[in-house]
């Protein structure tokens, strides 16, 4: 009982649908039809949630009611102070977490604190509160911001297959609302519960600070919507923390900028964004997102933002192509911001769409992968695993660990070796050769029109000079006059020919300004084009192959999972083909780490 007679009573522990409801009605009654937008209405929620849970951890003696209820004897506006002050005690403790205050009117606000007063969210189970909360702001973001959650099955595959242990610094770059990193956070929770009794006094400090310590030293998320940054915040805090290390930043930045930020934003792991430093990421990026260099400088700053992929080309070209793109899709450049991340012999598990796995126009980006990362395992996903959350690319998961410098010179250089000795090969030089010269020949002769131009003028000069010319026999008894007459003429053909040239190249010119010669310039283009490619792709194709034997002449674990535990409407189906995958893929990584991987080779090549 406080000092106006206010009562204690308990909270309670409710399931995942009645906490869900809640939160659903919470949210209406900010959003209020339109009375805010419900961007506005998710935030406000948000911070009275925050202080919902601050007022549970309180220290407070017992049969003491919660300051986060409504009292009987007490004004709306009077709530709305006490509310304020547990909200600034812990932006004191929090400042990153948010930054504005509440905007609520006291009505507003009493109706809320109405609605989850008497639940008690800290001792929820973890899974269900987690589960609750992404169901209600998964549908909420993907209305309001276009976002796409990865679902919990594909999170609980990738997490559980990687050897992610309690002193492993683990990063996800593009966090979303944090679905990987409570995931991993729920594994070494787990690692806690087998090796300590969290009921046991004794054991209890060193069970918390088994996964705790972990939440707040070792895990770490950057999120580039704002927003969406603060929603992942709040969803680790109702999880128990290692929110103070979510970053609400662009995660393609360099990465000297990101970790100034998290210096001037306070976050206690600032240090730790660094190059080489993380021993897992694990992330979903948005597809298909395009970074144009003239808004992103840092586009220049990544080996995927620059055009000096296609060896053939430059080969062919005499040339070196280093210039920066135009633009490139957003999920590429995240690949190489993750080996930047990286430790060497650092795991990465990135979901792609399927065309940065098999397009032709792509392959530099996998030649970019094969010489940083050893290739672990591709997992295809059926074409409705993110149907249910808006999106609908078609999409693997791929492993990779990460190759040491000296590996991925040594790899450059012996690429480099191998197309030296292929494009000086006569068997394709000297077709390239062949090819070009045919090509310019018949460009140069034209078409049948400039042809018969060409043969009009020909035949025209001939005849004139034939009809000037005299006999030997004539010009030997001509008078010195004659000779300076005949003088004369040959001048006049020749200035006669020139006129005659110079009016044929003109007709040439204007006739190649015509549709009908540039299509007949096209089709040999075309033609000659087409030879080209072929022997290019042939050369190409040599080409991987010995990349493949000499520079990649390892295992790779190679899964499709049709049926992964839900439909495409999101409903839980019996079977979960991701379950023995992962069983699979967890004893291969294993093999990978104690250098046994050969083992599997003929089995999976």
């Amino acid at each position: 009982m406080n000092e106006d007679g206010e009562k204690a009573f308990d909270i309670d522990i409710i399931s995942e649908s009645e906490l869900t409801r809640i939160f659903k009605q919470a949210h209406q009654a900010l959003w209020g039809g339109g009375k805010r937008n419900q961007s506005e209405a998710f935030d406000e929620l948000d911070k009275l949630i925050f202080c919902k849970i601050r007022d549970e951890k309180r220290h407070r003696p017992k049969k003491t009611p919660y300051d986060f209820q409504v009292f009987t004897k007490e004004t709306p506006e009077e709530l709305q102070k006490r509310i304020q002050k547990i909200y600034e005690e812990g932006r004191v403790f929090d400042p990153e977490v948010f930054r504005e205050d509440i905007k609520l009117n006291p009505k507003e606000l009493e109706t809320v604190v109405g609605y989850l007063a008497k639940v008690n969210l800290s001792d929820t189970d973890l899974d269900s509160k987690g589960r609750a909360f992404e169901t209600f702001m998964g549908s909420f973001f993907r209305g309001d911001f276009g976002a796409y959650f990865t679902p919990r099955k594909v999170v609980d595959f990738i997490v559980d297959v990687l050897p992610i242990e309690n002193d492993d610094f683990v990063l996800d770059p593009s966090c979303g609302s944090s679905g990987f990193l409570l995931h991993i956070l729920n594994k070494i929770r787990n690692q806690a519960d087998n090796l300590y009794d969290s009921t046991n006094i004794k054991e209890f400090e060193a069970w918390r600070s088994y996964w705790h310590d972990f939440a707040e030293q070792k895990l770490y998320g950057i999120e580039i919507n704002d927003q969406i940054a603060r929603t992942a915040k709040m969803n680790m805090i109702l999880h128990d923390d290692g929110h103070t290390n979510v970053l609400a930043h662009d995660g393609l930045e360099p990465i000297e900028k990101i970790q100034k930020y998290a210096l001037t934003n306070k976050s206690k792991g600032y240090a730790n964004f660094q190059k080489n430093h993380f021993n897992h990421i694990t992330t979903n990026p948005p597809f298909g997102s395009v970074i144009k260099a003239k808004e992103k400088a840092y586009i220049g700053d990544f080996d995927l933002g620059k055009k000096n992929f296609d060896w053939i080309f430059t080969k062919l070209n005499n040339v070196k192509l280093d210039d920066e793109r135009d633009s490139q899709k957003s999920e590429i450049l995240f690949i190489e911001q993750c080996h930047k991340f990286l430790k060497p012999k650092g795991f990465l598990a990135i979901v792609l769409p399927d065309g940065i796995l098999t397009n032709s126009s792509l392959q530099y980006v996998r030649d970019w992968i094969e010489e940083h990362f050893r290739i672990v395992a591709v997992v295809s996903l059926p074409q409705t695993a993110f149907t249910h959350t808006g999106a609908g690319v078609k999409s693997s998961v791929l492993f990779a660990r990460k190759y040491d410098e000296k590996e991925t010179i040594a790899i450059r250089n012996l690429k480099v070796n191998i197309q030296d000795d292929l494009f000086n090969d006569k068997r394709y030089r000297g077709e390239f050769k062949r090819l070009a010269e045919a090509k310019a020949k018949e460009i140069k002769s034209g078409d049948l029109t400039i042809q018969e131009i060409n043969e009009k003028l020909v035949n025209h000069i001939e005849a004139l000079r034939n009809q000037s010319k005299s006999s030997e026999s004539t010009l030997q008894r001509a008078s010195a006059s004659d000779a300076r007459r005949e003088q004369t003429e040959v001048w006049t053909l020749n200035v006669t020919e020139k006129q005659l040239i110079k009016q044929a190249a003109d007709k040439i010119k204007d006739y190649q300004k015509s549709d009908e010669y540039k299509l007949w310039k096209q089709s040999i283009n075309d033609k000659y084009n087409e030879q080209i490619e072929a022997v290019k792709e042939a050369l190409n194709d040599e080409y991987l192959e010995k990349v493949r034997q000499k520079a990649a002449n390892y295992p790779i674990f190679m899964a499709i999972a049709e049926e992964i535990g839900y439909d495409a409407t999101g409903r839980e189906t019996k079977r979960n083909e991701l379950d023995e995958i992962g069983k699979q893929l967890k004893e291969f990584i294993k093999a990978i780490i104690e250098g046994k991987d050969s083992f599997f080779a003929s089995a999976l090549i």
